[in-house]
């Protein structure tokens, strides 16, 4: 299999799986599971794998000084408004 279908069948495989984040969170919303603890959750059952990839591939964890301003606007900003937004959907879903 050439690099680009490689590349193409995980891009899609990786849109299918984030698309069904509303199977699981929707429920959890229902049960009054807050926001900030189904993210919680998420990343902390993602942390190992991604780390047993990264582990397996020989890359290293370390962010590089430059980088850690970025990383933390790009962490911190869109997390919490994606947050609020799926809060919001979440609620006028369960209320019909």
């Amino acid at each position: 299999m050439s690099r680009k279908i490689k590349g193409y069948t995980l891009g899609a495989i990786a849109a299918a799986s984030y698309g069904t984040n509303p199977l699981f969170t929707l429920p959890l919303y229902a049960e009054g599971i807050s926001p900030d603890s189904v993210l919680f959750f998420r990343y902390l059952f993602a942390l190992p794998i991604l780390a047993i990839m990264l582990k397996s591939r020989g890359r290293s964890f370390a962010v590089s000084f430059a980088d850690i301003i970025p990383v933390r606007i790009v962490t911190e900003f869109p997390a919490s408004e994606a947050d609020a937004k799926a809060k919001e959907i979440a609620d006028r879903l369960l209320k019909k």
